[in-house]
């Protein structure tokens, strides 16, 4: 397959937005022990929206289809939507998830993104039952597994087990991200959308005010103010407007080929930041995990390999319209 300028940005992206999710997982941790899940939730929303204001009036300047062309009901419909499931609902339940577990254990059940989008393809649009494909599932999903320390679960301590199945349930919503967002919000340029998406999210976070005494910002510490600009710039906003480009641009088998980079980079970014270090279970379920990812990918990969290159050719034609853009 012949490289060219769009491929290398959709793959930049792509690594860039799995690689920024670390800082969610391990500073959105590091901040839930000082405050609640969904006040955590709320800043990372609205610290977010000035850095993506300004990304969508810099990046979408199309004169037929910018920034301000998207300020329209249609397109808070649509990106309302998508808000709704994604950073109202899906997000808190990651950050409860999160607050109750370690980082790696959020990640390593997060991964289930890529199973579950494998398994609706399979059901529902025709994809091929391959053996390989069915083995990586079942090895992924064991993996996964094997993150949750059933050993500290008991009916003094169900932290481990109600954090799972948040997390568990946030991965099914982020499928449907995944896999219908390119729908919902086409013909928006991805920058705008996501802005529009984290607004209409901003709006509804204001009901999290109800706990007042968690906002009195004057005595946080800059320990907690680190934490929380890199969960919303670097954990959020970034990983964000990378995803929602790269999904207009290509197929999710490409876009699921790189999310096991966040496992890695959130193992090591805890280990750095936190001090965590991952149990023998752990490091047994990471592997399991990444094995069952790598069979799925290359499966997909073998199977889908015109539907890439299409997809890859819309990316070399958009970036070829914007350096055209830019030139004029």
């Amino acid at each position: 397959m012949k490289l060219n300028v769009g491929f290398i940005k959709v793959i930049s992206l792509l690594i860039l937005a799995n690689v920024s999710y670390s800082f969610l997982n391990v500073f959105g941790k590091k901040a839930s022990l000082e405050l609640s899940s969904i006040t955590v939730q709320s800043y990372r929303v609205w610290i977010s929206l000035p850095v993506l204001l300004v990304t969508a009036l810099v990046l979408d300047r199309d004169p037929d289809n910018n920034f301000w062309s998207t300020f329209n009901l249609e397109s808070f419909l649509r990106t309302g939507l998508v808000s709704l499931i994604i950073l109202v609902v899906n997000n808190n339940l990651y950050m409860l998830g999160l607050s109750l577990v370690s980082p790696v254990q959020a990640v390593g059940l997060f991964l289930l993104v890529t199973v579950w989008t494998s398994l609706y393809m399979m059901l529902f649009r025709g994809e091929s039952k391959a053996v390989m494909k069915i083995v990586g599932i079942f090895l992924a999903i064991g993996g996964a597994f094997g993150f949750v320390d059933f050993a500290e679960i008991s009916m003094d301590s169900m932290d481990d087990l109600i954090g799972s199945l948040m997390l568990l349930l946030a991965t099914f919503l982020f499928t449907v991200y995944f896999l219908f967002t390119k729908t919902i919000t086409k013909d928006i340029p991805a920058a705008s959308a996501t802005f529009w998406i984290f607004f209409q999210a901003s709006l509804i976070q204001l009901a999290s005010l109800y706990n007042i005494d968690e906002f009195d910002i004057v005595n946080y510490s800059k320990d907690l103010w680190i934490s929380l600009i890199l969960t919303a710039i670097a954990g959020t906003a970034i990983p964000f407007i990378c995803m929602n480009y790269t999904i207009t641009h290509a197929s999710p088998f490409l876009t699921g080929i790189f999310i096991p980079l966040e496992l890695l980079t959130t193992l090591l970014l805890a280990y750095l930041v936190l001090g965590d270090v991952p149990t023998i279970q752990q490091i047994i379920g990471s592997i399991s995990v990444l094995i069952g990812l790598i069979l799925i990918s290359v499966q997909n990969m073998l199977e889908n390999r015109d539907e890439m290159l299409d997809d890859d050719s819309l990316a070399m034609n958009s970036v070829k319209n914007e350096e055209t853009a830019l030139l004029d």
